[in-house]
């Protein structure tokens, strides 16, 4: 079984965010949405809120899963190739620019030094090139429409909880 997982803040998941898990179930067996907590990070929504905001976007889909994960990215790739008895676990990342880039590709090298995990870099697509969690808190916080930019499951969520 060859399984993606695809981790971030998803603070809040967005339609870049979405659209990188969609292209990443065309190749992979399963996705692995994996809501991660970093203690020196601030966040706009708790740990739970993003996971359910995650989880709405792909309830209706068995190709995926979303999990919350508070440890390191390697271990929980190991974690999740012994659940499912040893299966191959891909770190698959979205890039939208060059500084992207720079930035995961220097975690690919701390991955694979820590445990030879292989990363895969899916780039946006052109038209969620300029989404990113940060535009969207901000849209957030001075009241405006973030409809757009979220999937929509997750914008019904984030909206009634």
């Amino acid at each position: 079984m060859k399984i993606a997982l695809l981790p971030g803040s998803y603070d809040p998941i967005t339609i870049g965010h979405y659209d990188i898990a969609l292209r990443a179930a065309e190749i992979f067996d399963l996705v692995v949405i994996a809501v991660m907590q970093n203690a020196e990070k601030r966040y706009m929504f708790s740990i739970d809120k993003r996971y359910e905001a995650a989880k709405a976007s792909f309830c209706l889909d068995d190709r995926f899963r979303v999990i919350r994960s508070e440890g390191l990215l390697a271990q929980l790739a190991r974690d999740i190739e012994d659940e499912y008895d040893n299966a191959k676990c891909v770190l698959v990342k979205g890039l939208r620019n060059a500084s992207d880039f720079t930035y995961e590709y220097e975690m690919y090298e701390i991955n694979k030094s820590i445990r030879s995990c292989e990363t895969m870099f899916i780039p946006s697509q052109k038209e969620h090139m300029f989404v990113s969690s940060t535009f969207v808190r901000e849209l957030i916080k001075y009241g405006e429409d973030f409809s757009p930019y979220v999937p929509q499951n997750s914008y019904n969520y984030l909206k009634n909880n």
